[in-house]
């Protein structure tokens, strides 16, 4: 793969972004370590961040986006990434759900004209029920088509931004294996959530979601029948490759972290052999992640094994990074911010499908071409 340095105009976009990232989110960010950020600070943050691009860097102008190619867009949410991983969460959900309301079909413009515009501002949040990442389909979530309208019943668990997203993009299985994809409104159609605390990670929940009996016009449908599978899969692909880029900001927060106790402990002073030998690796592994992931990102739309092997090898790279700059910390990294960054490298590998779950399925996939 032929990758290119960033232009000045990226270097431009870039910098500009990492400026206000410094001056006005990290501050807030750092009060709200180890604790969930409000719904009504997290719209304050999302507004502010929406001015620079994301969620919407990459959807069209004519539907209100920026435009920026995929590259650029993947620069502004690594950046976010190094500064909060509990925002990055809110903002790559909130593209994902703006990637697949700019993709719908002119059949389907009322649900883009009812809830892409808020979400491009940062003013409304989105979550996702999916469910099985291979099936695309969430078997404990049940549709039952009734005239014009499907009734939702059932329960999943563990959805990013779901105690506070606004609506959810919901897969749900019916008779004879047929799958629904339904967006879901919490204040039209009435679903519930209820937060699930992670242990030793106290930064933003995940949260359970409830339908009980909850009615949703059948318009209101999207991704039908085998297109629609295709559709849902590739979301999925490009939703591992953003936990990639999430990896790859959480070990330059775990890197700076790093040199800045140096810094703190020894101002000036050249640091012994052993430690820069760390310092050498997480540097390097840090650009082998970069590489990793823009490739991912170019090749996502393709399929193939790139997205599965960025996901998994970033997000166990961002482990050992951060097992690192434990060492170079020492006794000190105890409750400290390295602490937490480990902490959540640690539930990265396992979000979005486990490292061995991607191994199998690129096993899977050379199996295939032998």
């Amino acid at each position: 793969m032929n990758v290119e340095s960033p232009s000045a105009d990226q270097r431009f976009v870039i910098d500009s972004f990492r400026q206000f990232l410094a001056s006005e989110i990290e501050p807030i960010a750092r009060g709200y370590r180890d604790r969930p950020i409000p719904k009504e600070r997290m719209l304050d943050i999302t507004q502010a961040i929406a001015e620079f691009g994301l969620p919407g860097a990459s959807v069209a102008k004519s539907l209100g986006g920026l435009g920026l190619s995929p590259s650029t867009e993947a620069m502004l949410f690594e950046e976010l990434s190094v500064v909060s991983l509990d925002i990055a969460w809110c903002v790559i959900t909130n593209r994902a759900a703006a990637t697949v309301l700019a993709e719908l079909p002119a059949t389907q413009a009322h649900l883009r004209d009812r809830y892409l515009a808020d979400l491009l501002a940062g003013r409304a949040c989105a979550g996702f029920c999916l469910g099985d990442a291979d099936a695309a389909l969430n078997p404990s979530i049940h549709a039952v088509p009734d005239g014009d309208s499907v009734v939702l019943s059932g329960e999943a668990g563990w959805v990013a931004n779901g105690h506070f997203a606004d609506f959810l993009i919901v897969a749900a299985s019916a008779e004879q294996g047929a799958r629904w994809h339904l967006i879901v409104d919490r204040k039209d159609h009435g679903y519930l959530s209820r937060k699930l605390e992670r242990v030793a990670v106290n930064g933003q929940p995940a949260a359970q979601i409830s339908f009980s009996a909850v009615r949703v016009l059948s318009v209101d449908r999207i991704w039908i029948g085998e297109a629609g599978l295709h559709s849902a899969r590739r979301l999925l692909a490009k939703q591992h490759a953003d936990i990639a880029l999430l990896a790859l900001g959480l070990m330059r927060a775990a890197l700076d972290a790093a040199l800045a106790h140096l810094h703190a402990l020894h101002p000036g002073l050249q640091v012994a052999p052993q430690v820069a030998t760390r310092l050498a690796e997480m540097a390097t592994f840090i650009e082998a992640a970069r590489l990793m992931c823009f490739q991912a990102i170019a090749q996502k739309e393709a399929g193939g094994t790139a997205v599965s092997m960025a996901k998994w090898l970033v997000c166990e790279l961002a482990v050992r990074v951060c097992h690192a700059a434990m060492q170079v910390q020492g006794g000190a990294g105890r409750d400290s911010e390295i602490e937490r960054l480990a902490r959540e490298a640690l539930l990265l590998s396992i979000s979005g499908g486990t490292t061995d779950c991607h191994k199998q399925w690129i096993a899977d996939a050379l199996g295939a071409s032998l």
